[in-house]
């Protein structure tokens, strides 16, 4: 009986033209497959495991003894978010025309947490809206946000060090990032839920305002049960109590 020949099936290079990093700032991971990604003009990027999006490059590497190479390529990217968790993302990326033996350029930006953001577990957090006016209650969008916590050491204002911007919405997500060996003042008296001195500042432009003291909690998601009022806010911080 003769023996049937197979045909091996033909193998298919892919190349990667680009990668692109998008970074969950509070996390610290890739947030690829969590975004819808647009190029107009390049085939529908994939994502690694990992969370990098690559384009694939439909055109062969160049021979670095070629006299006459053709232009950079430009890729406009536009990514948005699969729940609104993160602000859209755009970008325009620049493409060298790629040589034999040399590895694609990695682009890497940071996304921008919105208030429809989850908040992992176990972190110290306040999420919320901020408008203008009690009257208007018009969204205030583009503010800087972020926790202050009293030193547990000292009477001393500690930085939380993670700064959010309110959406379009004026919802916004603040978390307390690494505190650098510091630790947050336990409110008077210590309470089993871990409620610590903090307080939230919004910033608009040059001008800094300031929440009361909040009920922050270690390990706890502070959601607040109304938005903060802009024209409402003090200029000063609030006065701590004595440690």
């Amino acid at each position: 009986m003769a023996s049937l020949a197979l045909l091996s099936p033909d193998v298919v290079k892919r190349r990667v033209m680009v990668a692109l990093e998008l970074v969950d700032p509070i996390t610290g991971r890739l947030a690829g497959a969590e975004m819808r990604i647009g190029g107009p003009g390049f085939a529908t990027p994939s994502v690694t495991r990992a969370g990098q999006i690559v384009w694939t490059d439909p055109q062969p590497p160049l021979d670095p003894a070629d006299p006459t190479p053709p232009p950079d390529r430009k890729l406009a990217v536009g990514a948005i978010a699969d729940r609104g968790q993160y602000a859209a993302y755009a970008r325009t990326l620049t493409l060298p025309v790629r040589l034999k033996d040399v590895p694609p350029p990695v682009y890497r930006d940071v996304l921008v947490p919105t208030g429809l953001y989850q908040v992992p577990a176990g972190r110290l957090a306040s999420t919320g809206m901020l408008i203008d006016a009690a009257a208007s209650r018009q969204p205030v969008a583009g503010a800087k946000v972020r926790i202050w916590l009293q030193s547990r050491n000292d009477a001393a204002a500690l930085d939380s060090n993670y700064q959010g911007i309110s959406d379009d919405r004026g919802g916004f997500v603040a978390v307390v990032g690494d505190l650098a060996g510091d630790a947050p003042m336990p409110q008077k008296p210590p309470s089993p839920d871990g409620a610590v001195v903090g307080w939230i500042a919004f910033t608009l432009g040059a001008t800094t305002r300031h929440s009361p003291l909040l009920p922050l909690r270690q390990g706890r998601l502070h959601r607040a049960p109304a938005p903060f009022v802009w024209a409402a806010l003090a200029a000063a911080p609030p006065a701590l109590p004595a440690p």
